[in-house]
């Protein structure tokens, strides 16, 4: 309530003057309300690149250094082109939540200055036009094309604080560490992905392994990706199982039709949503978020099936006021019940006797090398209990 009065006393002095600039105290307000709903700080970052990702933006680069972080991209779509635009816009008010493009880029923008940075900088190549903010100005003006390898390249700066510990003796190391994680473990499956101190964003697995003794040494009895149509982005990307091992992988359409794709990464990267079978008697599915590319808080649900861990489009969904986990409501239940009809189509694509085959075939292989082989049957119990949900009627 104090934050609320705070606000409401210091509206008037949110207008713009006829320089185009914002005045201090909204744009302080703004920040202070705006960073106090973050979950962590560095998530700030996370905010900038949505906004990109949301707006088209390909071939994002993201560079952290002991005086600046600098996110270079290709502003595809021109939707970062009217930065004199930007001033006026945050005099609107901003949320966290919002699903515009520009709104989350700004967000990132003001809740940097509140995590430690001094200035915030975009310049696009478009207009040749440099949007800045710091604790004393906002400001769009021209400016004279960038020279060198970034020329033609659009660009997000953030520049540090001075006396924030990060001396000449800094490293990207230890000193962008923590930045730098947060990026990959958000963005991992974000497509496009985010190259991060030069190496692409990597999905990784959406759970923890665990070994089956005496049978196979992954958990994953089926990774079934539901594909948008050919020609149409998918959602996200996925671990690719070809050298760690899965049992079966297969895909499917919106309807939970089976389809045939090529093995090519490009066709498994057209993914709206992934559901991995593994093994487990708990009987609520971890389903993990994902809205703008970006790895939203998981949550747990029923969804008929245990042992499962699924990556859901959260487009379309409300959202916290931090903009990072999913509100529970009539929307929400819509997407649940379409993965509960998801999971059944998908389960009833693998037979138990299309897995008997694949076991015994396994074992056949595994007799050859082990000391302890073994059989056929007693394979099998092994996956019946390790998998009970093989043996449900679909």
């Amino acid at each position: 309530m104090e934050m609320e009065a705070y606000l409401d006393g210091r509206r008037h002095e949110g207008a713009l003057d006829s320089e185009g600039s914002f005045t201090l105290d909204r744009l302080s307000a703004l920040r202070m309300t705006l960073t106090s709903a973050l979950p962590s700080p560095h998530f700030y970052l996370l905010q900038t690149c949505q906004g990109l990702l949301t707006g088209g933006a390909t071939d994002l680069e993201v560079a952290v250094g002991r005086a600046s972080i600098r996110i270079d991209f290709v502003d595809s779509k021109q939707a970062f082109v009217d930065l004199d635009g930007f001033v006026s816009r945050l005099s609107s008010g901003l949320t966290l939540s919002s699903p515009s493009p520009v709104d989350l880029l700004l967000t990132g923008m003001v809740t940097g200055l509140g995590s430690g940075m001094e200035r915030a900088e975009l310049y696009s190549a478009g207009s040749d036009t440099l949007f800045w903010m710091s604790a004393d100005a906002v400001e769009a003006s021209p400016q004279s094309p960038v020279q060198g390898p970034t020329r033609g390249r659009d660009s997000v700066t953030f520049r540090r604080l001075a006396g924030q510990g990060l001396s000449f003796a800094w490293t990207r190391l230890w000193g962008g560490k923590d930045e730098e994680s947060v990026l990959q473990e958000h963005f991992g499956c974000s497509n496009p992905g985010i190259k991060v101190a030069g190496l692409l964003t990597s999905p990784s697995y959406p759970f923890e392994i665990r070994d089956l003794e005496e049978v196979f040494d992954h958990p994953v009895m089926l990774e079934a990706a539901v594909l948008a149509s050919k020609g149409s982005p998918g959602l996200h990307r996925a671990f690719a199982f070809d050298s760690m091992g899965c049992y079966f992988r297969k895909a499917f359409d919106e309807q939970g039709l089976p389809v045939t794709i090529s093995l090519e990464q490009d066709d498994w990267d057209r993914r709206l949503w992934t559901f991995y079978f593994k093994a487990g008697s708990d009987g609520a599915a971890t389903v993990r978020w994902i809205r703008n590319g970006c790895f939203l808080t998981p949550t747990r649900h029923d969804l008929g099936i245990p042992g499962l861990t699924v990556l859901a489009p959260a487009e379309g969904l409300d959202v916290d006021a931090s903009g990072y986990s999913v509100v529970a409501n009539e929307k929400l239940e819509t997407v649940l019940e379409k993965a509960r009809s998801l999971v059944v189509s998908l389960r009833a694509s693998l037979s138990v006797e299309e897995v008997k085959d694949f076991v015994t075939r396994g074992l056949t292989q595994r007799a050859k090398s082990s000391a302890r082989p073994l059989s056929p049957e007693r394979g099998m119990e092994a996956i019946f209990e390790a998998y009970p949900w093989l043996l449900t009627e679909t």
